[in-house]
């Protein structure tokens, strides 16, 4: 049982640039195209489609971000490799604390081009962590 758990993680970290190339090219589409198109649907239709949107996207991002936070995890502490632990918590910190709780005001109170532009502004956060992580490897 330990060694076929220890060949899952190993395969993991060997196979991890792979997750990290998927968010690299997820954020930017995100960023790009999903995030500002959020201010061309209409008030009416946006609050249900936004929380299908974001339980939607739930079942992609979040294996992803567990497998990822998991893989740098095991890497520092095996090999005492903290600048990509550190990325990874950062995108996990911003992703929480500054993203979610946006996404909840648009849960709640619906549409808002003040909410939408501060979440596209802020995602620019993100953007820059996933892809700084990918290229400095």
């Amino acid at each position: 049982m330990y060694f076929a758990l220890k060949n899952k993680f190993v395969f993991l970290i060997e196979n991890i640039f792979i997750i990290d190339l998927i968010f690299v090219y997820l954020i930017w589409v995100v960023q790009l195209i999903v995030y500002p198109s959020f201010k061309f649907i209409s008030a009416d239709l946006f609050k249900d489609w936004h929380n299908k949107y974001c339980f939607r996207v739930g079942f992609f991002v979040l294996p992803l971000m567990l497998a990822q936070l998991l893989a740098r995890a095991l890497k520092f502490y095996n090999d005492n490799e903290w600048f990509s632990f550190l990325i990874v918590s950062l995108t996990w910190i911003s992703t929480f604390f500054i993203s979610a709780p946006i996404h909840n005001k648009l849960k709640l109170n619906g549409k808002s081009d003040q909410l939408i532009d501060k979440l596209i502004i802020t995602n620019w956060l993100r953007v820059f962590l996933w892809t700084s992580l990918l290229i400095t490897r």
